[in-house]
């Protein structure tokens, strides 16, 4: 693996892919997606857009989910900002995700990673993370 591969390779097995068993796995497909994403935004060929999203808390939040009511609102409080994010090519909106409650730039950089995955498995009939190193012959 090159030098940036394994970089992010920590970075991602440290924020992201938590799911059992296959961390690493995981870890190793958002290192991969996230260079070509880089690539992809470098030329132009894709951006995010951040903007609040117009969803209630009761919408996200199951109020029954908590301990108390008074956790639950205490909780609800606390909320600074519910997000939503999405990917645009020249082409208009291609993915988003919403409901994102609070993101940290290392969680907006997972959730970016994960739309551009799912991005390029959309656009392909192939296995995404083959394309990982011919994304950009793929694209206009």
């Amino acid at each position: 693996m090159n030098k940036q591969l394994v970089e992010q390779y920590h970075w991602f097995h440290k924020h992201a892919g938590y799911c059992v068993g296959k961390r690493a796995q995981t870890a190793l497909t958002l290192a991969r997606d996230y260079l070509c994403l880089q690539q992809a935004v470098g030329r132009d060929l894709i951006h995010f857009e951040w903007y609040e999203d117009d969803l209630s808390l009761d919408d996200l939040l199951d109020p029954q989910a908590f301990r108390s009511v008074a956790h639950w609102q205490r909780y609800a409080d606390s909320i600074r900002e519910v997000l939503v994010c999405v990917l645009c090519t020249e082409q208009g909106p291609e993915e988003s995700l919403g409901g994102i409650i609070d993101p940290d730039p290392a969680y907006r950089k997972v959730v970016e990673t994960e739309l551009f995955g799912e991005f390029l498995y959309r656009i392909t009939s192939l296995e995404p993370r083959a394309l990982f190193t011919t994304f950009l012959e793929i694209a206009p």
